[in-house]
């Protein structure tokens, strides 16, 4: 985020948070059989940090997911879930971390980039959801590993299908070739 660049930065991962806690906050729906619940904003996140980088996707990652969690359960922290929180921030590091080598912000060859986004997001969300939050649920709460690994398996599954499906429309609108327009002379 260095120059002229950097404000207009600043004010697309605002946008950006905003629209991660309003996705989380009013499109929560449980998953049956789990303690997670199906969430659009993830696919928000994973573009933040695709195109703005690790740090957009850290801070875009951490404070909305602290806002959602807010809105949930007010100043109660003891109630957050923060594995949550750094599952967010975490994810939002990684994508932005390997999506650096994609140079997704160069429209040459969408289709193969939209396939190794694929890839490294099914990879980047089978870290966070099945081995770092399970992990963090079971140090934070005192769970049983073996239940949180089945939750973490049910939300990596979730995320992969909701990042996949958010993230490819983004991606193939982002790489559509604009058709230019003809001109036509009144001679």
């Amino acid at each position: 985020m260095k120059g002229k660049n950097s404000v207009r930065d600043i004010a697309i991962i605002a946008i950006g948070i905003v629209l991660f806690f309003i996705l989380g906050r009013f499109s929560a729906i449980g998953i049956a059989g789990s303690n997670d619940t199906l969430n659009l904003n993830i696919g928000i996140l994973a573009m933040i940090g695709a195109f703005f980088g690790p740090i957009a996707g850290v801070i875009a990652g951490f404070v909305g997911q602290l806002a959602v969690e807010l809105s949930w359960f007010g100043f109660a922290i003891g109630r957050f879930a923060w594995s949550s929180i750094i599952g967010m921030a975490v994810f939002g590091f990684l994508i932005g971390f390997f999506s650096k080598g994609l140079y997704l912000k160069a429209k040459r060859r969408g289709g193969k980039k939209i396939l190794l986004f694929q890839i490294m997001q099914v990879i980047t969300n089978f870290a966070v959801w099945f081995i770092i939050v399970p992990l963090c649920n079971a140090l934070f709460f005192r769970q049983g590993l073996k239940s949180e690994f089945a939750d973490g398996f049910v939300a990596w599954i979730a995320n992969v299908i909701i990042v996949a499906i958010i993230s490819s429309i983004w991606l193939w609108i982002y790489f559509k070739p604009k058709k230019e327009k003809k001109k036509t002379s009144n001679v």
